[in-house]
């Protein structure tokens, strides 16, 4: 015979998703929030910045890329929405509020919770922006993580250069981790751009010509890379201009190993 007595309560969350806001350059910018459901300021998290593509904003990318789905209670994840639900790429970077706004958001962030090394995750125009923000703020990120999007550019601001037509920000005199996930039958962001990408950051960081095979497969490793620099690209075979499934674990993986 079935008990009677009371059912116990329910797991908690993984998480706990807010919608938050702060104030950039006089405009109130918005993002969600994404932290730990038993954080505790005696441990430290990596912080990982969710850029969406054109046309979207925090909220959708929250519901396409929930990380805290392989990395349950050990990472905060914020989803920020861009200028006009997109990015400005490349607007002279003393008048970009995107790059002013992913700035503060980092410290607001760091200063209100535990955190270690912070890093990006961007898809399609998220994804060169987390690029374009690596090289003018070459400290902000460790790493990042592009999905479907492209290297650096400076067509309106003055730049240097690596070598070899690769673009060096001013000020950027590092490189960053970087893994690049991108689609053979990608036809909104050409399969070559991500190529390119990956070429960019094995320059600035250093990197070897040869790669060899990593996980999770079919992602090859840079040889020759710094420790806490490797440079992974991702080769999708069949892959649109759209999420990789294994996108989520992938990044948590990268994001963990350093």
């Amino acid at each position: 015979m079935p008990g009677t007595g009371t059912p116990p309560p329910p797991p908690p969350p993984t998480v706990v998703t807010t919608t938050e806001s702060i104030e950039v350059w006089g405009k109130t910018r918005s993002y969600v929030l994404s932290v730990p459901s038993t954080y505790s300021a005696a441990k430290s998290y990596p912080l990982v910045i969710a850029m969406h593509g054109d046309y979207g904003d925090g909220p959708g990318m929250r519901g396409a890329f929930q990380l805290d789905g392989v990395a349950g209670q050990d990472v905060i994840v914020a989803y920020p929405t861009g200028t006009n639900k997109s990015w400005q790429l490349y607007t002279p970077v003393a008048t970009d509020s995107d790059v002013a706004f992913l700035s503060d958001l980092v410290g607001a962030l760091k200063g209100k919770y535990s955190i270690r090394p912070t890093f990006a995750f961007g898809m399609s125009a998220g994804a060169f922006m987390a690029n374009q923000v690596a090289c003018r703020r070459p400290t902000l990120f460790k790493g990042i993580i592009s999905h479907s999007g492209g290297a650096p550019d400076e067509p309106n601001d003055s730049h240097g250069t690596w070598g070899d037509g690769f673009v060096r920000c001013n000020g950027q005199d590092t490189g960053v981790a970087a893994m690049i996930i991108h689609g053979t039958l990608d036809t909104t962001v050409p399969y070559p751009s991500g190529e390119y990408s990956a070429r960019y950051w094995a320059k600035v960081n250093g990197c070897g010509s040869t790669s060899a095979p990593t996980t999770p497969s079919p992602c090859v490793k840079r040889d020759g890379c710094p420790g806490d620099k490797p440079v992974v690209y991702c080769s999708i075979d069949g892959l649109g201009h759209n999420f990789w499934s294994e996108a989520p674990a992938a990044t948590w993986a990268f994001v963990s190993g350093l």
